[in-house]
C-alpha cells in the first residue's frame, strides 16, 4: 500500500512538473506580458494538478505585474536636468569644478529617487565617478538620471552628465557616477522603497 502511495506521489509531481513545464516552454516562446491569455490552454487537467497549476500560474502572474509595475516606475522616473556653465561655477583652469559637478549629480539623482519611490530618501552611498573630460566654460550641461537597481529599502540611480557646446550640435558624455538612495520613515528608519 505504501508503495502504491508512493507510486501515485511520484506519478502526480511527474505529471505536474511536465506540465509546467510545458506551459514555461510556452510562456518563454509568447511575445506578451500578460500570461492569463496562455491559461486557458491548461484547463483541461484533473482537479489536483489543476489546483497546484493555479497556483503556479497564480505566482507568476502577480510577479509578472509588479515587474511590470516597477518598470512603468523607472521609465516614468527618469529626470533631466539641463544647466548653462557660468564662471561663478568654474575653476581657475576655466572649468566646472568637480565639487559642483557632484552637486548636480547628487540632487538629479534625488529626485529620481524621490519620483520613483514617493518616498522619503537620503543619500547613503556613491559609488564611483568618473570624469572623462573636463567641462569649460560656455557650455551647456544635460544631466540624466535613471533607476538603475532596486532592493528591498534602497535603490541605486545611475547619473549621466553631457556636455553641448552652445553654439554647435556637437554633444559629449563627460561624466558618470552612480548614487545609492534609502527611504526612510519619520524615525528616519529604513523602509520598503516601493509598495508593491
Amino acid at each position: 500500500v505504501k508503495l502504491k502511495a508512493s507510486l501515485s506521489m511520484l506519478i502526480f509531481f511527474c505529471d505536474t512538473f511536465f506540465v509546467v513545464s510545458n506551459f514555461l516552454v510556452a510562456y518563454r516562446h509568447s511575445n506578451c506580458f500578460n500570461i492569463s491569455e496562455l491559461i486557458i490552454d491548461y484547463i483541461c487537467l484533473d482537479k489536483n494538478k489543476h489546483c497546484l497549476l493555479s497556483v503556479f500560474l497564480f505566482t507568476i502572474n502577480t510577479l509578472n505585474t509588479t515587474m511590470k509595475n516597477i518598470h512603468t516606475l523607472i521609465k516614468n522616473s527618469e529626470t533631466r536636468l539641463f544647466k548653462a556653465v557660468f564662471p561663478n561655477t568654474t575653476n581657475h583652469y576655466g572649468t566646472l569644478f568637480g565639487g559642483t559637478a557632484l552637486q548636480l549629480m547628487d540632487e538629479v539623482s534625488f529626485i529620481c529617487a524621490t519620483r520613483f519611490s514617493r518616498k522619503k530618501v537620503v543619500t547613503v552611498s556613491s559609488d564611483k565617478v568618473d570624469f572623462a573630460k573636463s567641462i569649460p566654460e560656455g557650455t551647456i550641461v544635460e544631466l540624466v538620471a535613471s533607476i538603475k537597481s532596486v532592493g528591498k529599502t534602497s535603490c541605486v540611480v545611475n547619473v549621466d552628465i553631457f556636455m553641448e557646446e552652445m553654439y554647435s550640435k556637437k554633444r559629449d558624455k563627460v561624466v558618470s557616477g552612480s548614487f545609492t538612495f534609502v527611504a526612510i520613515n519619520d524615525q528616519k528608519k529604513p523602509i520598503p522603497i516601493i509598495d508593491l
